[in-house]
């Protein structure tokens, strides 16, 4: 769920600090006339388990978005999208890290490169089918890759945009962390929710991996409880934020990641 990459160093590093490989610009995403406020709720089950293994609060006020890592050591992200940035607070280390939303961009269209010369073009969210059941559930799939969602109408238009844009950058940014699954496909989801003017209920997500003979299929789920008012509470985990993203010290993404120094040494990688 949260940890740092699927492809090597060098190439987070490549695609950080060369944007002009990304043939989208960040202008092309819809910007809403008027924001809302909203807070949700999400809780994310592994296969079977019976607990959470992640759960967060995601709060929009004012077009910024704050997302509260509830497990764990607490991580704070804010995407602020008329800044163009992401910017990730750790609350134990006071260390921030900001990323701009083009360098993320440049780094997801390397993943898809290297996913398709890596004959894994599932993971790709190509030929996506998008169904809708009579069970109310909205599947998509490419028969290694499944999502099934239920979505619920929020009270403008406007909010299933903003969570849309937020849910597509928080996608892209996780898959630049250890372990997590790149996010076209979620992206994808996201549309087709966003297009019936829904946010989501909730998420399952099956992949199936295959090697040789032998299939691995992982289950996530999702389940987001949406409140359309903001609390006291909320504006104050908001000035928090505020507060942590003045005083934090800015460090570099890999050195916020944690991950290893890049090696100089061309054959270090074979030692």
């Amino acid at each position: 769920m949260r940890s740092a990459q699927i492809f090597g160093c060098s190439v987070l590093l490549s695609a950080l600090s060369c944007v002009s490989v990304c043939c989208v610009s960040v202008c092309c995403v819809p910007v809403c006339s008027a924001f809302e406020e909203f807070r949700i709720e999400t809780e994310v089950f592994v296969d079977n388990g019976k607990e959470p293994a992640v759960e967060t609060v995601t709060i929009f006020a004012a077009g910024v978005v704050y997302d509260f890592l509830r497990t764990g050591v607490e991580e704070i992200t804010m995407f602020d999208r008329d800044r163009n940035r992401l910017v990730l607070m750790d609350t134990q280390r006071k260390v921030k890290t900001e990323l701009a939303l083009d360098s993320i961009l440049a780094y997801v269209a390397q993943m898809k490169t290297q996913l398709t010369e890596n004959d894994q073009e599932y993971l790709t969210g190509e030929e996506m089918q998008a169904t809708d059941g009579p069970d109310g559930w909205l599947a998509l799939s490419n028969g290694r890759v499944t999502y099934r969602a239920t979505g619920i109408a929020p009270k403008s238009k406007e909010a299933a945009v903003e969570y849309q844009q937020f849910a597509d950058w928080y996608a892209r940014l996780n898959a630049m962390r250890r372990g997590n699954s790149p996010p076209f496909a979620r992206i994808q989801l996201n549309s087709e929710l966003a297009a019936r003017g829904l946010v989501p209920k909730t998420v399952e997500r099956t992949i199936v991996q295959k090697r040789g003979l032998q299939e691995k299929k992982q289950v996530l789920r999702s389940e987001h409880l949406a409140n359309w008012r903001l609390s006291q509470s909320d504006r104050k985990l908001i000035d928090r934020a505020g507060g942590f993203l003045a005083d934090f010290v800015d460090v570099p993404f890999r050195e916020y990641v944690q991950l290893p120094e890049v090696a100089t040494d061309p054959d270090a990688a074979r030692r």
